[in-house]
């Protein structure tokens, strides 16, 4: 058993704090410069790890100094290796990483979204730098979809046509669809996005039940409705938008399934991740936000839907699950 963690006096805990936004520039930084990818394809030494990523073998040492304190490689004789933790910076492959969207916050537009949080709090313009929000969040929506998947199987095992709505994680649906050998699926995505949503549900033996659409001006029939944090980008006249194109598209017995984030959990305890993601929102967004259980009500019974109930997954994950408000 790991020995506890020491409790620091007031002024020695609120430096550490202060000063890891260090840990936000640097991390970022070194999963754009490649040095977890290279340290994934075997262990190297400082030295070797700088001529492979063409860095400064003297500072790159300084940071990967603080690259062990945080649990992200490990060293021995000389020989740095990656850890469990740092290997989920890894950048690639099919599946969502978290590598790739550290190194889209290690990018300076993302830094200068952040560094007008100042004139955003005065009331002034947020920064126009061009973020990928969509490439930035699919690592985190994966995750969270893994927490909803276990949270809240029983919801997912019915036989129905499930309509993924633009989740960027076709491994949401295509994990779905494999609960239920009788369901079916339809995939909503870019152009780009269909290729890999294809490939995605062939490995997974699922592509002959499932169809690949285009975002259109209406939604294709079905029973239940993925929106996987598509409402946290979106302010409220835009998200009762798309909550009313999922209600008129759903069968008489549909309903929609709004995944996201929340700002407090369990027993009422604010979650730290929501609230970082909210500021993520506030700044990233023109009128984003993580919307409290009453404000997400407020939106469904403007589209005409009714929450049925509430299930917490995971980490500071929601799955709400509504149906069509019964008339009158």
């Amino acid at each position: 058993m790991a020995p506890p963690i020491p409790k620091l006096p007031p002024g020695a805990a609120l430096t550490v704090f202060m000063t890891a936004m260090g840990n936000a520039h640097a991390v970022p930084v070194l999963v754009r410069l490649g040095v977890f990818d290279r340290l994934a394809e075997r262990p190297r030494s400082v030295e070797e790890l700088a001529e492979a990523t063409g860095t400064d073998a003297a500072a790159l040492a300084r940071v990967m100094a603080l690259c062990r304190c945080l649990n992200l490689v490990s060293e021995s004789g000389g020989t740095l290796r990656l850890t469990e933790l740092g290997g989920m910076l890894v950048r690639g492959g099919d599946a969502p990483s978290f590598g790739d969207g550290a190194a889209l916050r290690g990018a300076p537009a993302y830094h200068e979204r952040w560094a007008s949080l100042e004139s955003v709090l005065r009331g002034g313009p947020r920064s126009a730098a061009d973020v990928d929000l969509y490439a930035l969040e699919r690592a985190r929506v994966a995750e969270a979809h893994r927490a909803a998947l276990a949270d809240y199987a029983a919801g997912f095992g019915r036989s129905e046509r499930y309509v993924d709505v633009e989740s960027g994680d076709p491994g949401f649906l295509a994990a779905i669809l494999k609960m239920s050998g009788r369901s079916e699926g339809v995939y909503v995505g870019k152009a780009d996005e269909l290729a890999r949503a294809k490939a995605v549900l062939s490995a997974a033996g699922v592509a002959h039940r499932c169809e690949l659409v285009l975002p259109e001006a209406e939604l294709p029939a079905g029973d239940a409705y993925l929106l996987s944090h598509r409402l946290e980008a979106l302010g409220d006249d835009d998200a009762v938008a798309l909550l009313s194109r999922a209600r008129r598209a759903m069968n008489r017995h549909g309903r929609v399934l709004v995944i996201g984030h929340v700002l407090q959990g369990a027993h009422g305890r604010l979650e730290p991740l929501g609230a970082m993601i909210d500021l993520e929102m506030l700044l990233l967004t023109p009128a984003g936000k993580v919307r409290s259980d009453e404000e997400l009500r407020v939106l469904c019974e403007r589209a005409s839907l009714e929450p049925r109930r509430t299930i917490l997954a995971g980490q500071a994950t929601r799955v709400v699950e509504a149906a069509a408000a019964p008339l009158g």
